[in-house]
């Protein structure tokens, strides 16, 4: 499993980097004000699941709620996804992790916006 650096978006912008989806997985640290691009340059789409770390919450007069994984379907030929990762799913240290259906031809960019 590789760790994914976080590149923090400024007002006078960056020049994004992706880096090649790890077979095993990839990590990265996770705020409110993370998100994910996801790039595929695949003739088959990939699909990408962030782990749940919780298994259920309790929403008052609804009661128990299971939750899910999440599964990202990045469209095939070029297919660009961005997508968030909830807090439900990251670690207690506030990591979160990403396995793939196949890494081949999938890079990955981490991003997060500034502060207001």
């Amino acid at each position: 499993m590789a760790d994914l650096s976080v590149q923090f978006i400024v007002q006078a912008g960056i020049t994004p980097a992706f880096a090649a989806a790890a077979a095993g997985g990839d990590t990265f640290v996770n705020t409110p004000r993370t998100f994910v691009e996801a790039k595929n340059a695949n003739a088959a789409s990939r699909t990408i699941t962030i782990a749940k770390q919780i298994s259920s919450i309790t929403l008052g007069e609804l009661g128990t709620v299971s939750l899910a994984d999440i599964s990202v379907v990045v469209p095939a030929l070029t297919g660009d996804k961005m997508f968030f990762v909830p807090a439900r799913s990251h670690s207690p240290s506030g990591r979160a992790a990403m396995s793939y259906d196949a890494a081949t031809d999938l890079t990955l960019g981490v991003f997060e916006l500034p502060r207001s």
